[in-house]
């Protein structure tokens, strides 16, 4: 269990390390200190807004809920076995999830830049990681019901 706290302790710190490393990159591009971005709809900018909102709202979550289990041996010990759960593990295999997760990531930040820059790439970028999004989640669950 010792090693599996070492790893939980690891994730803590890549977590609160890439909060404040995607608040860095978003403050400045949105202050025009690193390059002036041309003007910007107001909808690009909202949808830019509550991605960064979004994304560092999820990854608070999990940065806490890991923070408090490495602090408690019975959240540590419901960790390890949700982790390590063989049924999740055939799902997550047969759906291709980690494939296809980094897929709609690189997506959705290639929208997020986009949406500095062009308008047309960004609604289509926004498209693609939309039907990404949906296709991973048809397969979840139509896995989690067949299996």
């Amino acid at each position: 269990m010792e090693k599996f706290r070492a790893k939980i302790q690891k994730r803590v710190m890549i977590l609160s390390l890439t909060v404040i490393f995607i608040a860095a990159v978003y403050l400045l591009l949105i202050s025009g200190l690193i390059m002036e971005t041309p003007s910007i709809p107001d909808f690009i900018k909202g949808f830019n807004m509550g991605a960064f909102v979004g994304v560092e709202l999820i990854l608070v979550f999990f940065t806490v809920k890991y923070f408090f289990s490495m602090k408690n041996e019975g959240a540590i010990k419901k960790l390890y076995i949700e982790e390590n759960d063989e049924r999740s593990k055939l799902i997550l295999e047969k759906t291709g999830a980690v494939g296809m997760l980094l897929f709609i990531l690189l997506c959705a930040i290639g929208t997020i830049v986009a949406g500095f820059f062009n308008k047309t790439v960004f609604y289509t970028l926004l498209g693609v990681t939309a039907l990404g999004a949906i296709i991973r989640g048809a397969s979840k669950l139509y896995y989690h019901k067949k299996l």
